[in-house]
């Protein structure tokens, strides 16, 4: 999953500098480019972690509830129902840690971004300064 969301990512970013690079000069005199290349390094970073962890936790989770399903229809639909009864509590459980790294990942975008304002401010303050 790191490999396909390593790929992903690189495309994505040549997409967007090839539609940054077709944009005529006015745009760059309305946009930042500190800010154009947060939002494609950074932001782009987070969608890749979103696919190695969040695809990759998917995918494991549906083959482990595939293999457990049939698994107990093999040995009878008793134990089927059992474990069909434990559904609920896991889903409950995912979804309770997903919001929980949801929130932890948006602070942190946020905390990147202000520390990222600041070392831009302070890098145009000594330019300006020399």
């Amino acid at each position: 999953m790191e490999h396909v969301a390593g790929a992903w990512i690189r495309r994505m970013r040549t997409i967007a500098l090839g539609r940054g690079l077709a944009q005529d000069q006015t745009f760059f005199t309305s946009a930042s480019p500190a800010k154009l290349v947060q939002t494609i390094v950074k932001d782009g970073e987070d969608a890749r972690l979103l696919i190695s962890t969040v695809w990759g936790q998917c995918f494991v989770v549906t083959s482990m509830l595939a293999v457990g399903l049939i698994w107990a229809l093999v040995w009878g639909w008793q134990l089927t129902l059992a474990g069909l009864a434990i559904a609920p509590v896991f889903a409950f459980t995912m979804a309770f840690q997903s919001r929980l790294v949801t929130s932890a990942e948006a602070r942190n975008k946020a905390a990147r971004e202000e520390v990222a304002k600041v070392y831009y401010q302070s890098v145009l303050y000594a330019r300006d300064v020399k």
